[in-house]
């Protein structure tokens, strides 16, 4: 087997909607044939996607300067850094992750609604000095729109779930962390119960919030983009296919009686499909412990220390960690603050509120947007 290197002409994502990652991000020409041991034994290269259409993995090659896991997010750093790429075919990939040495045996999967502190808790991890954190290496993010109804890829996912896993903490230095940790994108909560198989030692967390401040948040994210038209059902079906893969509302029972939502109404049921999934989860019995933003915020010692208790991290390193809350985890993206020191200053008015308050009420379960889902870290 043999690795080619993509010569990048150019290079463009559509600003605000933060599509997943593509092989179709850059142009390119192909050139030189290279050695696949290339992507493990240069530490500038990493995993950027996979182009499934051709059954290959597509590497970036960075800077010495780039740091993974000091950045708000993996693959944005990828995209806006990369100076070459690689491709390398799924046969090779799975040869290549199968000598990669770092030990998975403590590994932390972080699952959230977004816009509930999981970026912040990933730069929690890395400053405590005890773990390697990254976050939203999207490559995962793919796997959802790759996996059939059917399940009939399912065991082709879940190996190439460890082997992307074991790529991306390639190489690091021995002696260095105890830990590894993954911040996923908000919709990936759908691949836990895979990811599960693929790592069942994993400690799983599962960041939240309440529906109205994540509506909000979202929301003020939107307007700076697009204005906040009203959509008709089924556009809005669309673009939460588009993010979730196959949604069946349906079968979270949710029905819904009318022919447009607001932009308000589309984030509610966003909202409301990540909860619901996370629930399933948890009553299969797969161990996850869900965690309020809210209580993180508030409590922000107690609830950092009784994370890394269950994450089998020191206390002793919790002090250094919780300087992360010294400033805004997604400074520099166009998911940061509007203003440094303050968080969303972006409210609804009362007819938004009920409108979130409407939508969640379908739900069968859940019913309110304060919903506190059971087992969740309460000191």
């Amino acid at each position: 087997m043999t690795a080619t290197q993509l010569i990048i002409e150019n290079r463009y994502r559509k600003p605000g909607d933060s599509p997943v990652v593509s092989i179709d991000d850059f142009t390119y020409q192909e050139g030189a044939i290279v050695n696949p041991d290339t992507v493990i034994n240069d530490p500038n290269i990493s995993l950027y996607c996979l182009d499934d259409k051709h059954q290959q993995a597509i590497f970036v090659s960075l800077s010495s300067d780039i740091m993974l896991s000091r950045v708000p997010f993996y693959y944005q750093a990828q995209f806006d850094n990369a100076q070459s790429l690689i491709a390398l075919p799924y046969d090779c990939l799975h040869d290549l992750a199968e000598r990669v040495k770092t030990k998975l045996e403590k590994l932390i999967l972080v699952y959230s609604t977004g816009r509930s502190g999981s970026t912040l808790l990933s730069h929690i991890f890395n400053k405590s000095g005890e773990v390697v954190s990254f976050s939203e290496p999207d490559m995962f993010t793919q796997l959802i729109h790759l996996r059939e109804q059917n399940g009939r890829r399912d065991r082709e996912i879940i190996s190439l779930i460890r082997d992307c896993t074991r790529l991306i903490f390639n190489p690091i230095p021995a002696g260095q962390v105890s830990h590894q940790a993954i911040k996923f994108r908000n919709q990936c909560v759908a691949l836990t119960g895979l990811f599960y198989q693929a790592f069942p030692k994993a400690k799983n967390l599962f960041l939240y919030r309440n529906a109205v401040d994540y509506v909000a948040s979202e929301y003020r994210l939107m307007i700076r983009y697009r204005s906040p038209e009203l959509v008709s059902v089924d556009r809005a079906l669309a673009w939460l296919e588009g993010y979730h893969g196959t949604i069946a509302l349906e079968k979270l029972g949710i029905r819904l009686k009318k022919d447009v939502l607001s932009w308000v109404e589309c984030f509610a049921l966003n909202w409301l499909i990540i909860m619901d999934r996370a629930l399933n989860f948890l009553e299969q019995n797969i161990p996850m412990l869900p965690v309020r933003y809210e209580d993180l915020n508030s409590n922000r010692f107690g609830i950092v220390t009784q994370l890394f208790e269950d994450c089998d991290l020191p206390i002793t390193s919790v002090t250094q960690a919780l300087k992360a809350f010294e400033r805004d985890s997604q400074a520099g993206t166009t998911l940061a603050r509007d203003r440094a020191n303050r968080g969303n200053v972006t409210t609804l008015d009362d007819s938004d509120i009920a409108q979130i308050v409407a939508i969640v009420a379908l739900h069968p379960v859940i019913r309110s947007p304060d919903f506190i889902i059971p087992g969740t870290l309460i000191l």
